[in-house]
């Protein structure tokens, strides 16, 4: 909350506790690491994670949402490239950038490989 007691944010936020993975780093020199969403909104997410990450950082993160999670009729993957705006003890908030995909996961597929 603002120091007014009014919040700052223009997007709903949903809560949404999904599994989700961060890539960092250039190609071949990468790193993924698994998180947990703490809630979503139209221009970002928040991802709990334990790994020092600082404001600035750019990722490419994937979120896997179950079937019915956002009323699809399938499992998807949602992948996006976005940067850490807001560390927190518990995680980092990300901002996406314009670009983001919404793939079927089909039965048996790994997602977010």
């Amino acid at each position: 909350m603002h120091e007014s007691g009014r919040e700052r944010r223009k997007m709903w936020r949903f809560d949404l506790g999904v599994p989700a993975w961060v890539t960092l780093g250039e190609c071949g020199n990468s790193k993924k690491l698994p998180v947990t969403t703490r809630d979503i909104s139209a221009k970002g997410v928040f991802l709990f994670t334990d790994q020092p990450l600082k404001i600035g950082s750019s990722m490419n993160v994937c979120v896997v949402l179950p079937k019915g999670q956002m009323l699809q009729e399938e499992k998807v993957a949602v992948t996006f490239n976005g940067r850490v705006v807001r560390v927190e003890s518990s995680g980092v908030a990300v901002l996406f950038n314009r670009k983001w995909e919404v793939v079927p996961v089909a039965r048996g597929q790994e997602p977010c490989v």
